[in-house]
């Protein structure tokens, strides 16, 4: 009888194969907001040589706003050495306000 492999879906959605690349949703902290509190700042880290940021998936409601935040993995890459941080922009659609700014990998508050 063969095995049977079940994944969660909610892994799934986490990762995607593209050709000699992975995608996958990373960890982020947040580093500041601007004085007119539309742009964020956002701090990330990669393995040298083997990842770089793809992108950031932003959702925006009037009581919250949800960053996720993909990195893409070369498949063929053995990283070797400490993780390089990173910063990115995040421009919003409105300032954050009072809005509950979350993760949505994980559905919980960035770590600041």
């Amino acid at each position: 009888m063969a095995a049977v492999l079940l994944i969660p879906v909610s892994v799934l959605a986490a990762v995607r194969l593209t050709g000699e690349y992975r995608e996958d949703a990373t960890s982020w902290e947040l580093r500041g907001v601007s004085d007119d509190g539309r742009t964020l700042t956002i701090l990330y880290t990669t393995a040298p040589n083997c990842e770089s940021l793809d992108r950031v998936d932003k959702s925006e409601t009037p009581s919250r706003v949800a960053l996720r935040l993909v990195i893409r993995r070369r498949l063929d890459c053995a990283s070797e050495g400490s993780a390089v941080p990173h910063t990115t922009k995040v421009e919003l659609a409105r300032p954050l306000g009072n809005r509950e700014l979350v993760d949505a990998r994980t559905g919980d508050a960035p770590k600041l």
